[in-house]
């Protein structure tokens, strides 16, 4: 089955569409204060006129059930719609007309080359409520902060506590924003003697069709030019606490093919942040395809700072600096 999808330029010009905050005054009573527009949130029991919009960035945010996001977003929450049905909603306000692509040329040339077993049709995943966070415990997660992420990113990411777990829960969202899967991290220290995985996923992810991080750090990214692309989700948090909020993870190793496409389709520099254990031919040979079409970039140990199984960030900042500084631009171009 082929599934119709809208590119990423187009989702990001039918959210700059029209003002998040005229469109919700249509429904809202919103008050100005201190350079946004406050009002009672519709999506939980709010007492404090919890739910801000920001006529600048276009997008909306609750300080108290968490939901966030742009124009979108919004509709499909307010409305209770499918993300088909939000963007036709939009686009029938605005009056302006897609076309829905069945695949990128992107996709057509990663068939036809060294990519041949990607695919046309991404997973079909069932999405989460938003509030489904609220279910799991806020608190300091030390474990974490103790390996350099502050308290304000853990926030960012929605990490929580699984107390019947004892784990460390995140929400996995799409680009839309949409929570599809909750990742867990389990804080046992002898899992494997109780044959619990360290990482498990509650709901099925199917293929991995999105990069993490990428639905909260877009922005960044566009601004800054560049993308850089960590194996696992804890990178993004930990640079993201070094001041760098441009980071993405694979959640592997490896990369898919549509994993390759959306990273494409940023039209930016790539910066890859593998593990000391992937070696420099491996992430020559990950990366290559992606070179046809932008500039690569990636972070080699070469004066061995790192343990055999350390990420690029676990020595801490100044020797993350040192390795980004140096980073090597593929083929020398």
């Amino acid at each position: 089955m082929i599934i119709l999808q809208y590119s990423i330029e187009q989702i990001s010009q039918i959210n700059s569409s029209m003002s998040i905050v005229k469109y919700a005054k249509q429904y809202l009573d919103l008050n100005y204060h201190n350079k946004e527009y406050w009002t009672v949130c519709p999506f939980h029991n709010d007492l404090n006129a919890s739910l801000s919009f920001n006529d600048e960035k276009n997008v909306y945010k609750c300080f108290g059930c968490g939901s966030k996001g742009y124009l979108i977003n919004f509709v499909m929450q307010y409305h209770k719609l499918t993300f088909p049905k939000a963007v036709e909603h939009i686009l029938q306000l605005v009056n302006i007309e897609f076309e829905e692509k069945e695949h990128s040329d992107v996709m057509e040339y990663l068939r036809k080359t060294s990519m041949k077993k990607c695919v046309q049709n991404t997973s079909s995943h069932t999405y989460l409520s938003e509030d489904i966070m609220n279910r799991y415990t806020y608190k300091p997660i030390n474990e974490w902060i103790s390996e350099g992420i502050i308290q304000p990113v853990l926030d960012k990411f929605q990490v929580r506590y699984d107390e019947k777990r004892n784990s460390i829960v995140f929400p996995i969202r799409d680009l839309e924003g949409r929570i599809f899967s909750i990742k867990s991290r389990t804080l046992y220290k002898n899992h494997s003697d109780l044959g619990i995985p360290k990482y498990i996923y509650y709901n099925s992810i199917g293929t991995n069709d999105f990069l993490f991080g990428l639905y909260e750090n877009i922005e960044n990214i566009k601004l800054k030019k560049e993308v850089i692309v960590v194996e696992a989700e804890k990178g993004v948090m930990v640079l993201e606490s070094f001041n760098f909020n441009n980071v993405v993870a694979l959640s592997t190793k490896s990369m898919t093919c549509f994993q390759i496409e959306l990273l494409l389709s940023l039209k930016c520099n790539i910066i890859f942040a593998f593990d000391k254990d992937v070696k420099e031919k491996e992430i020559v040979e990950i990366t290559k395809t992606l070179s046809v079409f932008t500039n690569i970039e990636y972070l080699y140990d070469k004066y061995n700072l790192l343990d055999i199984k350390d990420s690029p960030y676990d020595k801490g900042i100044e020797i993350w600096k040192k390795l980004y500084d140096e980073r090597i631009r593929l083929n020398g171009r």
